[in-house]
């Protein structure tokens, strides 16, 4: 399965869901959960339609742990695509509690 995962605030969730679906891009499609799930701990980092809206001054990797946490199943591989490697060097930090082999990727092409 896909998610997204953004440092946009919750506050532009919905903004943000628009814009993407002019874009044609559904990450509900594959979610995991149909319903909401905010997470308060994270300063109310919320996901919604299958992406990760990250809390003020919240990183990626606590925000995707808290998110797989919630899974019924860890997946075996993860694969991160982002635009800034601090943010896969974070997410690559958090996930060593798991055991999922994980791919980071830096894509600076957008």
């Amino acid at each position: 399965f896909t998610i997204g995962l953004t440092k946009r605030e919750p506050v532009l969730l919905e903004r943000t869901l628009k814009q993407i679906s002019s874009l044609q891009i559904d990450f509900s499609k594959t979610a995991q959960f149909e319903q909401d799930l905010v997470f308060e701990e994270l300063r109310g980092t919320t996901y919604k339609k299958g992406i990760i809206f990250i809390g003020h001054g919240i990183e990626k990797g606590p925000a995707l742990v808290a998110y797989l946490n919630k899974l019924k199943k860890i997946p075996k591989k993860i694969v991160v695509i982002d635009d800034k490697m601090n943010n896969i060097v974070n997410i690559a930090q958090a996930l060593k509690a798991f055991k999922a082999d994980f791919i980071g990727l830096r894509y600076g092409g957008a």
